[in-house]
């Protein structure tokens, strides 16, 4: 039996030497599985700043747009401010042409001599035209009168183009009526 004990001492022994051995490398595999976790934590870490460098680009890009929508409402306010002024200079004009007329009716071109070849009277009151009134209409002229393009005064005055083309129309339509009156 003594060898049958010398061979279960040798086990028991080797047994012991395999359990630490085993504690050893797993002791050892650990190391590797934490570092293995310390570059996962730093490629989310980095992820991260990524995606809050994006969220703060689109933050600027959204207050961008709001601004630029902002300037783009008060560009279209002021169109609208521009157009209700032209119209409300055709509305003054169309009611002068009917003024005019209804004097000619009344006084009727054979009825009366003093009709003028213009179809206004001498006796018929005039009535200012709001062109020849327009505080801009003189330097609109004079800016004409230089050589600038309706564009030029028109962008030098920060006023629309139409706006600046019905000034000069009407103001020289009603500069040469007054003319002939």
């Amino acid at each position: 039996m003594d060898f049958i004990q010398g061979l279960l001492i040798f086990g028991v022994i080797v047994g012991v030497v395999l359990i630490i051995i085993s504690f050893i490398k797993k002791k050892g595999e650990a190391e590797p599985l934490e570092d293995m976790r310390a570059p996962r934590a730093y490629v989310l870490e980095k992820k991260l700043e990524a995606m809050d460098t994006t969220i703060s680009e689109a933050d600027n890009v959204m207050t961008e747009l709001g601004g630029m929508s902002q300037n783009m409402l008060k560009e279209m306010d002021s169109r609208y401010n521009e157009l209700l002024f032209l119209y409300s200079l055709i509305d003054e004009k169309e009611k002068g042409i009917t003024d005019t007329q209804h004097t000619i009716k009344e006084a009727g071109p054979a009825g009366n001599p003093a009709v003028l070849s213009a179809g206004v009277t001498a006796s018929a009151p005039v009535r200012p035209s709001p062109v020849i009134n327009n505080p801009k209409l003189a330097e609109i002229t004079e800016m004409k009168s230089r050589g600038m393009s309706v564009s030029q005064i028109a962008k030098e005055l920060n006023m629309g183009q139409g706006e600046v083309s019905l000034i000069l129309s009407v103001g020289s339509n009603a500069t040469a009526s007054v003319g002939k009156r």
